[in-house]
């Protein structure tokens, strides 16, 4: 009886573990890109203590505004990057 109940707990806890290794959404399990230039104009890095989403192959004038470091870094797209002034 011992060790069937200690093979359901490891079965429990492998399987609990399985779960958590789920792919999330949003988070790509691929291989990480190749690092790419960015041309920023100057002008629209944020003033300093502030960040601002950049979505490279967007113009500078559709670009998000400015805003909170800590508020931002949760809403980057995987295609972004986040700029700190």
């Amino acid at each position: 009886m011992r060790i069937l109940s200690a093979t359901a707990l490891l079965l429990t806890v492998s399987l609990a573990g399985c779960a958590l290794m789920e792919k999330l959404p949003g988070n790509d399990s691929g291989p990480p890109a190749a690092p790419q230039r960015l041309d920023i104009p100057r002008s629209a890095y944020p003033p300093a203590g502030s960040c601002r989403i950049w979505i490279p192959g967007t113009p500078a004038a559709q670009q998000s505004a400015p805003g909170k470091c800590a508020d931002l870094e949760k809403r980057v797209p995987s295609n972004g990057v986040l700029l700190h002034g």
